[in-house]
């Protein structure tokens, strides 16, 4: 989608999000790199659908699983070079080896403010049961994923807006005017047009 809102990535925040999740998720057994980037990229649409400022100001792309931070392998090494997080490889009971994060630096998060946190803590209560398979699915539920293909940016404007039914031209086309409205207007316009001139 042309023209849509962008915002500079910023480091401290992002490496405190990640510690105060990671962190907060370490008696979650659902909790892996997959879970997080979820909860990352929902905390991020709650702030920018309350605020008009996501907290890290990450940029997602649409991938097969769902949202995930353009060039994430990047920052993930950055990550871990800088000791924000680290990775642990686990044995599975089922016979295989997984990869879960774990925090370095909890005292990263004092980076966020009151209300950040609240944001963050807001997604790990609403996705708490949730096993990395289910909230991937959930998020492709999401019209910012359903409107976009493989590897394009998923607008920050669609953020929070679900898709009833199948992926449709139809659905691509109207869920680019609700991000052009949105450019346009201001956050407070997407309920109306969802829910009245533009339902998807």
């Amino acid at each position: 989608m042309e023209g849509k809102i962008s915002f500079p990535l910023k480091w401290d925040k992002l490496t405190a999000a990640v510690a105060y999740l990671t962190e907060r998720s370490r008696h979650d057994d659902h909790f892996g790199f997959p879970k997080l980037v979820k909860l990352l990229y929902y905390a991020d649409c709650a702030a920018y659908i309350r605020t008009g400022q996501p907290i890290t100001d990450v940029t997602y792309v649409h991938m097969p699983h769902g949202p995930y931070p353009d060039d994430w392998t990047a920052m993930l090494k950055r990550l871990e070079d800088e000791q924000a997080i680290k990775t642990l490889k686990e044995y599975a009971p089922k016979g295989y080896w997984t990869h879960r994060p774990a925090a370095s630096d909890a005292a990263a998060a004092a980076a966020l403010t009151e209300k950040e946190r609240s944001f963050l803590d807001e997604q790990l209560r609403q996705f708490a049961d949730f096993s990395a398979a289910e909230i991937e699915e959930y998020s492709h539920d999401e019209l910012a994923w359903g409107a976009t293909a493989q590897g394009e940016v998923m607008p920050y404007e669609l953020c929070g807006i679900r898709m009833p039914g199948p992926v449709t031209d139809d659905v691509r086309q109207r869920a680019q005017r609700i991000a052009e409205d949105i450019r346009s207007n201001g956050r407070q316009v997407s309920r109306i047009l969802v829910e009245r001139r533009d339902a998807v």
